[in-house]
């Protein structure tokens, strides 16, 4: 007798079918601003992905901003690379950040946003050594 799963086998855990994989769309509007429209979740295993086509953004305009109305889950690999593309950006370039929320506000207020990074819409609440802050206010 075998132990190992076998196709439709009860010990054969599948993906749910609404599974959210990161997703990274790009867009160029009519003034030359480059639009990552992101979903899903931005971790470790996609940070790759997004790194890419980041730089390809930077390159393509001094305007880069991150619609992250659909990211439901940013780890410590995807906030790497935020601070990366901020450092890394020519001194005119602009990295904006629009509709942040849930976790991804969560860990943007814990950790704050790199210098270089502006954010669109309400602040981000934080909390800071106690103390009442907002992030991009």
């Amino acid at each position: 007798m075998s132990l190992s799963p076998r196709p439709n086998s009860p010990f054969e855990a599948p993906a749910p079918p609404d599974a959210i994989r990161f997703e990274c769309r790009c867009k160029l509007d009519a003034r030359g601003a480059a639009t990552l429209e992101l979903s899903g979740e931005l971790d470790r295993a996609v940070c790759g992905e997004f790194e890419k086509r980041l730089v390809e953004a930077q390159r393509a305009s001094t305007v880069v901003i991150l619609d992250l109305r659909r990211l439901t889950f940013m780890d410590s690999a995807g906030y790497a690379a935020l601070v990366f593309a901020a450092q890394d950006s020519r001194p005119e370039a602009k990295l904006i950040l629009t509709g942040c929320a849930g976790q991804v506000s969560r860990l943007l207020s814990l950790v704050g946003l790199p210098e270089k990074v502006d954010f669109q819409g309400p602040p981000i609440p934080a909390t800071v050594l106690g103390a009442e802050a907002a992030v991009g206010a």
